[in-house]
């Protein structure tokens, strides 16, 4: 098998401090990568036949706009794109779906949500579970 995935490590800012985040990431990290410089990662990574880039972090949707425009530039170049996130931003129902909305137009064909016992000291789990067969959407 042939996996040819890029994972970017875009933040080491995070919404949680969770006891076993293998950077430390944080609410007091600024640490990010340079939007262009990510970009010329992807254009690289589809050069050398890669076909799907993940974002992760700490929180990369801390920086949602940013991301946003690298999902879409990804997929302008014929890449898939993933994302981790812990789902801080889900404090409704109706914010979570406006959310899951603009990763789809943005291109992201799959979104990986971080849930567990460390995480929910900081994001309940109701953001990550919040009507979740009505919020599922084929990304």
């Amino acid at each position: 098998m042939d996996y040819r995935i890029m994972l970017l490590l875009y933040t080491y800012k995070c919404s949680s401090k969770c006891d076993i985040c293998t950077f430390s990431c944080g609410p007091e990290r600024s640490e990010k990568m340079d939007k262009n410089f990510a970009k010329e990662l992807i254009r690289q990574a589809k050069d050398n036949k890669f076909f799907l880039v993940g974002f992760a972090g700490g929180e990369p949707l801390v920086f949602k706009d940013e991301i946003m425009e690298l999902s879409k530039y990804s997929r302008e170049l014929g890449m898939r794109t993933t994302i981790t996130s812990n789902c801080f931003w889900a404090t409704s129902y109706e914010e979570a779906l406006s959310v899951v909305q603009e990763m789809k137009e943005s291109g992201v064909s799959h979104l990986k949500i971080s849930s567990d016992d460390f995480h929910s000291k900081y994001v309940p789990v109701s953001y990550t579970h919040l009507r979740a067969h009505e919020t599922r959407h084929d990304l």
